[in-house]
């Protein structure tokens, strides 16, 4: 793996873990509080970056509900430990969503997670959009299936 892989695979473990302990600190005993060990065991051995990316775009979904001052001191926290803030992994998803969707054409695996997650969440897309949306995903089924 080259070193700038290596780099952004422990970056990204970083981001997913900071971000994980953050919101089960949050309501620590929530029944989500049990996860922890889930999430960390497999993330701080795993060595493969796509896994990596996937699991930090997890995190970035399950901190959708955070409050602006919860956001705040998540960015704050992050930012401290040199990571990259939940506002910014945030504004990524949106620009890889607005590519795929002007592209017309969903690539990959990873896109199509993506792009189904911006499906699922409620008011994460335009209206005109969650229907092009929601046609790529089913143009990308019928591909794979065929």
């Amino acid at each position: 793996m080259r070193t700038q892989d290596q780099a952004e695979l422990e970056r990204l473990k970083r981001f997913a873990l900071t971000v994980a302990d953050f919101i089960l600190g949050l309501a620590p005993e929530s029944p989500i509080a049990g996860l922890r060990s889930q999430v960390a065991g497999p993330l701080e051995a795993a060595r493969s970056l796509r896994g990596v990316r996937e699991a930090a775009r997890d995190m970035v979904e399950w901190a959708k509900d955070l409050t602006a001052e919860q956001l705040q001191a998540l960015d704050a926290q992050l930012s401290a430990h040199g990571l990259p803030t939940l506002s910014l992994m945030r504004r990524a998803r949106g620009r890889e969503i607005a590519r795929i969707l002007t592209r017309g054409t969903i690539e990959s695996e990873d896109e199509f997670r993506l792009l189904n997650g911006a499906v699922s969440d409620s008011d994460g897309l335009l209206p005109e959009d969650r229907a092009l949306a929601e046609r790529l995903l089913g143009d990308f089924q019928s591909s794979e299936e065929g």
